[in-house]
């Protein structure tokens, strides 16, 4: 077993401790729920997804409070183009990880790029600091490993646009 802790700043301003565990078995583990203890005690109930021989799992330890999370999303709009003018929207993403634990932490920050079936809007990463650990996936997703000093706060910037024709409107 290994744990990790893992935030959603655009959800939540907290982090939540995770287990990995692998299955040593030569059976299947199967879906259902599952009563999660840390020595001896209840921490909590879990959904289990069925994981074959060799498979990985994550289980929910629970909230840290010791690890806060803050995130802002400055917008900025401009027109572009004489003719055909579209509008464009940068939206500057700054996610700041404060550790206020004895000790240092890993913290998984999981983020996402707006997506778009529209073919006349784009989206497009334009920086990021630092790197994630791959490529937004088919979803957007976006993925930090933060290593954040005992008593200290990291950061996450981002920057996207969006470049839509001129009066259309954004919808969530």
């Amino acid at each position: 077993v290994s744990t990790f802790y893992e935030a959603t700043p655009s959800l939540a301003t907290t982090a939540y401790l995770k287990a990995a565990v692998k299955n040593g078995a030569k059976l299947p583990i199967l879906a259902g729920p599952a009563n999660v203890f840390v020595k001896r005690t209840f921490s909590g109930d879990a959904q289990l997804a069925t994981t074959g021989p060799g498979g990985a799992l994550e289980l929910p330890l629970g909230a840290d409070e010791d690890i806060r999370l803050t995130r802002t999303v400055v917008p900025a709009t401009r027109t572009e183009g004489l003719i055909f003018s579209d509008d464009v929207t940068e939206y500057a993403v700054k996610i700041e990880i404060g550790n206020y634990k004895k000790k240092a932490v890993t913290v998984r920050i999981v983020d996402q790029l707006p997506k778009t079936n529209a073919e006349k809007v784009k989206v497009e990463m334009v920086v990021v600091n630092p790197k994630p650990q791959e490529a937004p996936d088919a979803d957007g997703l976006l993925y930090w490993h933060v290593d954040v000093p005992a008593g200290a706060v990291k950061q996450v910037t981002f920057t996207y646009r969006i470049t839509r024709p001129k009066g259309w409107k954004l919808h969530q």
